[in-house]
């Protein structure tokens, strides 16, 4: 289940973190938001920065507007855009989302907070037939199950006895992803209840009466399916090479598992800073000084804390990653 991208949005004239608007997102199919038709875009991540778009501008926290003119040579259209300080928050997928829209949108953000991130999964190119293949065999089988079902939610969805049995579910899921994640049961008892609902709200493969207050989780089963399209690692250098605010970057000790090669490239797209010689980018094991050696205020800092995928969620380890975060903020 993916987290829930988030806006924070800083008031004029203010310095405090209380000053601050957060705005938490359930894109579509996950927590309580809807699912999108079947015949809608599936599992394509840049389609969600239209999302994040259309929230930022019903929230008023950017307004555009455009003029045209024309004459009998030429037209042309202007547009103007007014943003206040976004700042965009985003764990695991929602760290790539926001990574993404930040690049295509640079005017729009202010600062970009990626947990247990570093932006789009990538595949080699030469990937590119087998990924398509793969999404379309997955989803040719669910709707050839589910053709009587298609305008129900929840469909072919394993019933769980309880929360109990759900959150038990949930901690052996992290058990399959790579590396050495962990998640404390407590964070996956909090997951789980936003996550699920009951069967008598929801239409589920049993009939019978008896399964009445039995447990499914909510997302859409096929934000599970194998993605139609990857970016390559150049595409993905590329979105962070047109960053232009500041960055933190917060990951877990025992978290998902990065190629450190990939990641060193991703370090030579924030060599931006004003004086050649001095980089900027640095690296922590706690909020130490939030400057480059020469002085420069950094561009992209990256902090490393105890925990794991989840360490945001975790009591044992929450409180850091908040600091973290009021610190880079403020």
């Amino acid at each position: 289940l993916a987290p829930s991208l988030q806006g924070m949005k800083g008031k004029e004239g203010t310095d405090h973190y209380e000053s601050y608007e957060v705005v938490a997102v359930d894109l579509p199919g996950h927590g309580h938001s809807d699912h999108k038709s079947w015949d809608g875009p599936n599992v394509v991540l840049a389609e969600s920065c239209w999302y994040v778009s259309e929230i930022l501008h019903q929230l008023g926290w950017i307004s555009s507007s455009s003029s045209s003119t024309t004459s009998d040579t030429s037209s042309s259209t202007t547009t103007t855009t007014t943003t206040t300080h976004v700042c965009l928050v985003g764990h695991s997928m929602g760290g790539a989302i926001s990574l993404m829209y930040a690049a295509t949108f640079p005017e729009h953000v202010s600062k970009l907070i990626l947990l247990e991130s570093w932006g789009p999964l990538s595949k080699p190119s030469g990937a590119v037939t087998n990924c398509i293949r793969k999404h379309i065999e997955k989803r040719q089988k669910y709707y050839n199950m589910n053709m009587n079902n298609m305008n129900k939610k929840n469909t072919n969805k394993k019933v769980y006895p309880s929360i109990e049995a759900a959150v038990a579910a949930r901690l052996h899921t992290v058990t399959l992803f790579p590396g050495n994640q962990t998640l404390s049961p407590k964070a996956a008892h909090e997951m789980v209840l936003r996550a699920t609902t009951t069967t008598t709200t929801t239409t589920t493969t049993k009939d019978d009466d008896d399964d009445d207050g039995r447990i499914v989780f909510r997302h859409d089963a096929r934000l599970q399916w194998p993605s139609i399209l990857f970016m390559t690692d150049a595409q993905v250098e590329s979105l962070h090479s047109a960053i232009r605010c500041p960055v933190l970057v917060i990951l877990g000790e025992n978290g998902y598992p990065m190629d450190p090669t990939r990641v060193e490239r991703i370090h030579t797209h924030y060599y931006h800073s004003s004086s050649s010689t001095s980089s900027s980018t640095s690296h922590s094991n706690d909020n130490n000084n939030n400057k480059t050696k020469e002085g420069d205020e950094e561009q992209l800092r990256v902090v490393t804390l105890p925990g794991s995928h989840h360490l945001h969620a975790d009591p044992a380890t929450a409180d850091r990653v908040v600091e973290c975060i009021t610190k880079f903020v403020l």
